[in-house]
């Protein structure tokens, strides 16, 4: 089922998008593909536990938040709040903690100890990356078939295409899976380079940016005791660098054709931050107005859905202290067992990729994103496997 959710559901969006199938599956496929594979990944969650319920403490703060979160926007929903979208707020706030579910149960699902697996992730990691490089359109520098850019193929009207943001949440986990488990220095920083170059075609800046930093502080905070490894990070910016000023002229021209990143040149311009800047303070008032209940959804009728705050403060804003509280006991305990992990030396691959991608999250959640970005799931499940 890991097969049919990550690499598939990117494919058929592809297809879709590129007009080569009709849209056989509502909305995108997500939630039917979400509805189908849940039930799988949490007996297979299961079966990992030999059905034994025995959780770690990371399990344990992970899934209170989904718990506590659902039955929160249960509660909202019978009260009618908020006043305006209610059901839709309802359905957006349920939806997304589901998909948050589905990438912790989906860490269950992967065998990382074995060759033939981690292979065959790598040969679909590089294959939806031949795809996203071959299909640019170079006259705006981003992937043809996201959504918004692919009216130059014949594709229904009606036909949901995926936006940027979806191709990222489903390429970044693959890209972080492969590079973590790369055993050569020299293919880890190729691979890296070309995360980043396929995060610039997808127009994922916040995901672009974090696979230029995630690798780095992984090694920084995974060896900070070594001064063997905190060169080869030196050497990993120097590399990095030095491929960036070699290619300058073509990356400038693509970064300026790119209107998702043209727009670095000048962030005032930029009227996505200014609109999250101006939801990022309404949120404040809005908490500091209900420290301990927050108010759930209120920003629906200020901007609509899509006006929430862009970082750990939406979970505070929806879910009141509570809420939040749990995200820093979370970041708290992912911090102690990093560094638990470094200190003993126990690594395995399901800890490196595991602490990777939770930095990854982590800061995605503390700048950009809201606190159901699922990629957080996923590190948490990883990382909880760490100790098998």
């Amino acid at each position: 089922m890991f097969w049919l959710y990550f690499p598939g559901l990117f494919l058929y969006n592809f297809l879709v998008s590129t007009g080569s199938i009709g849209a056989i599956l509502p909305g995108g496929g997500a939630g039917f593909i979400t509805a189908l594979t849940l039930p799988v990944f949490f007996m297979q969650y299961l079966n990992s536990k030999r059905f034994i319920l025995v959780f770690s403490r990371l399990e344990i703060i992970f899934l209170s938040i989904i718990i506590f979160s659902l039955l929160a926007s249960g509660i909202y929903l019978s009260l009618g709040i908020p006043k305006q979208l209610t059901l839709e707020m309802f359905s957006r706030s349920t939806g997304n903690l589901l998909v948050l579910l589905l990438y912790f149960l989906a860490a269950f699902s992967l065998n990382m100890d074995s060759n033939i697996f981690m292979n065959v992730i790598v040969i679909s990691f590089l294959a939806l990356s031949a795809l996203i490089v071959f299909n640019v359109n170079w006259e705006y520098g981003l992937l043809s078939i996201s959504a918004g850019y692919a009216n130059h193929y014949n594709v229904d009207e009606n036909a949901s295409i995926a936006t940027y943001q979806f191709y990222a949440r489903l390429y970044a986990p693959l890209a972080i899976l492969v590079i973590s488990v790369m055993s050569s220095f020299i293919k880890k920083s190729l691979l890296i380079i070309l995360s980043i170059i396929c995060m610039v075609f997808i127009g994922a800046r916040t995901e672009m940016i974090l696979m230029i930093l995630v690798f780095p502080l992984y090694y920084f905070i995974m060896n900070f005791v070594k001064a063997s490894k905190i060169l080869a990070m030196i050497s990993l910016f120097i590399i990095s660098s030095g491929f960036i000023i070699l290619f300058s002229d073509i990356f400038l021209d693509l970064i300026s054709l790119n209107s998702r990143f043209s727009t670095l040149y000048d962030l005032s311009s930029d009227g996505s931050l200014n609109e999250r800047e101006n939801a990022l303070q309404f949120s404040i008032d809005e908490i500091q107005e209900s420290l301990f209940f927050g108010n759930y959804g209120s920003y629906t009728s200020y901007g609509g859905l899509g006006y929430y705050p862009h970082n750990i403060l939406s979970a505070w804003h929806n879910y009141g202290i509570l809420g939040f509280t749990q995200y820093l006991i979370l970041f708290c305990m992912f911090l102690f067992k990093t560094l638990k992990i470094s200190l003993s030396r126990r690594i395995n691959n399901y800890s490196r990729a595991g602490i990777a991608m939770l930095i990854f999250s982590f800061i995605a959640l503390f700048v950009a994103k809201e606190c159901t970005y699922p990629i957080l799931g996923f590190g948490v499940g990883l990382l909880s496997r760490s100790n098998e």
